[in-house]
């Protein structure tokens, strides 16, 4: 499987490229490979080696987003009433619950990739983690 920003994209549920940029998804897309193979030393290969570049291309993607400063609100001053009136639903997201639900989806996948070159079994859930 190659890895695509639409695969990035999709675990997020960020389809909207004004949220996260095409660019930032593809830089993370680039670091994950090279982490993982370099964690791969042990030469897993086929899905979960994917899976593993997947998980953690969208957490470091995710967590680009997490900082962000400025959240620019659809909606306009309303004249006679001095309020702000939103023009379209607004999306809130709970970043702190989200990247620690992708970072642990991260950490396993890359756990399952290392027990296949360990145990040279099927791999099993477990807690790998990246600095």
């Amino acid at each position: 499987m190659t890895l695509t920003i639409g695969d990035v994209r999709n675990v997020l549920n960020i389809p909207d490229k004004e949220e996260l940029s095409d660019a930032v998804i593809t830089q993370n897309m680039t670091s994950a490979g090279i982490m993982i193979d370099a964690i791969n030393r042990g030469g897993a290969s086929g899905p979960i080696v994917d899976e593993a570049k997947l998980r953690l291309a969208s957490y470091l993607s995710y967590l680009s987003t997490a900082d962000h400063i400025v959240h620019d609100l659809p909606g306009e001053i309303d004249q006679d009433e001095h309020r702000w009136q939103p023009t379209e639903d607004v999306i809130v997201r709970e970043r702190s619950e989200k990247l620690a639900a992708l970072k642990q989806a991260s950490d396993e996948a890359i756990a399952a990739m290392i027990s296949t070159f360990r145990r040279g079994r099927r791999p099993m859930m477990g807690s790998a983690r990246i600095s």
